[in-house]
Parts: structure tokens; sequence; C-alpha cells
């Protein structure tokens, strides 16, 4: 951001990207519904409660075990037409709702589902808090910088995401986040290996994500350090750690490395 470690105006600018962060999840959390109202979210849902309940994510015996986007495997059980990383925004409000149940006596799934809500909104604002330390480091003004992460957040989240549990939330949650550490020390493999862990995170969504995959080569190698192709394997890394993994869940559940299910 143009500023020396533990400046004065590099403290405004952390105290700054906080305020932004509460903003934007003030302002996504007013939309949100308070339940999982849509067919994805619900099907994510589902998966994420059944890995707690009984350790699969198998959809066989709940509602929607026969439905036309549930895939049969070999096991002859039925999983949601996803990668198993699309559960993960739900885990910490399943866990809370649960909790809450314990202590309060409350509907199980009712209080699941409330708090599995405000997945979205807080991916959001995490996304639009760490665009802004993006856009303040190449350069932008404060005030410049505002303006972008708030058309950014109006017309990507607030009208499209923020109601209801999207993964895609925290999809871009993952890309945002993986372009802040590539752009914070590209010269550094810590760092290097820190975005190259959160982008596997965004392919355990979704494996079209390999498509960006030429980007972030591209920005790493053209950072200003020496062994370019070292801090470019160890990106890859583990993306290959997964790929290695969902290739064998692959195999188990249908047979073929290959076949993802969705």
């Amino acid at each position: 951001m143009g500023f020396k470690r533990g400046s004065a105006a590099a403290a405004r600018d952390r105290s700054a990207i906080v305020w932004v962060a509460l903003a934007a999840f003030g302002l996504f959390a007013l939309v949100a519904r308070g339940y999982v109202d849509n067919m994805d979210s619900q099907i994510q849902f589902t998966a994420a409660r059944q890995l707690l309940a009984t350790g699969s994510m198998s959809l066989t015996g709940t509602e929607w075990g026969n439905h036309r986007y549930a895939t049969v495997a070999l096991d002859g059980r039925t999983y949601m037409p996803y990668g198993p990383g699309a559960i993960l925004p739900y885990l910490p409000g399943i866990l809370i709702g649960r909790g809450l149940h314990g202590l309060l006596g409350l509907d199980a799934v009712k209080s699941e589902a409330f708090f599995c809500t405000f997945a979205s909104p807080a991916a959001a604002a995490l996304t639009v808090a760490i665009l802004y330390a993006v856009v303040r480091r190449l350069g932008c003004a404060v005030r410049d910088a505002l303006a972008i992460v708030g058309l950014y957040a109006v017309g990507t989240f607030a009208l499209s995401y923020a109601g209801s549990a999207y993964y895609e939330t925290p999809l871009a949650l993952t890309f945002v986040a993986t372009l802040h550490l590539v752009l914070r020390e590209p010269s550094t493999e810590r760092s290097v290996l820190l975005a190259g862990v959160v982008f596997a995170v965004a392919l355990s969504m979704k494996l079209a994500c390999l498509v960006v995959v030429p980007a972030w080569l591209v920005a790493i190698a053209w950072s200003p350090a020496d062994r370019p192709a070292r801090r470019l394997a160890v990106f890859l890394l583990p993306s290959m750690i997964l790929g290695i993994g969902l290739a064998y869940w692959n195999h188990v559940r249908f047979g073929s490395a290959f076949e993802t299910g969705y």
C-alpha cells in the first residue's frame, strides 16, 4: 500500500479495512432472509448436516435423496452434484445452531438454517474488505477505493447473493484472498503457499476454477524475485494434493477418477 510496516498511515488503513468489513456485513445482514431458501443451498445445507450427523455427505434418506439433481454412486447412495468444498460455508452456522439448540432448546433445523443464512453476508463482507486492501495496495486513494468496493458490493452481493446462503460468495472470497496474497508478498514462498491453499479451497467447491490458473501463474512468475519456477510449484502443490484426493473420492463413488458427479 505504499506504507511502511508499523507507520501511522498503515495503522489507519488497517482500521479502515475493519470498518469497511463491518459496514458491509451490516448492509448484507439487513437483507438476509433468515432461512436457506434456494435449491442449491438447501442441497448443500442438507449434505453438510449429514456430514456432521453421520460422517457422510450422502443425501440418501433425506428430502433430496431422489431429486433429479442428486447423483447415484456405486454404493447405491445419492450425493449432491457439487464439489465437496461447497458445504464449507454451512458448517459454522450449523454448529452454532446446534449449540443453541442444546442450550436453549430451540428448533435445531430452523436454528441451523438461520445462522447459515449469514454465511453469505460474512463471506461478502470479508471479500469487500480484502478487495479494499487490494485496490489500496495498487495505489488507489481512500475515496477511490471506497467507491470501487462500494459499487462492487452493491452490484455483486447486495442485489444478488446476500439474501441467503450461496457458495458463490465464499468462492468470490477465495479468489480475492488469493489475489491479495499473491500481490502482498509474491516473492516469498510462504505467501505463495497460502495463496495456493486458498485457491485449492476454491477448486474444492468448483473445478471450473481451473480456468484462472494461468492468470495466477503469470502474476507469480512476473513478480520481482529469483526462482519463479519454485514459487509456481509451491503455489500448485495444494491444488495437486486436493486433486489426488478428489480423484480417489470420485473413484470410490463413481468408479472413475474423472467422474465428479456434477
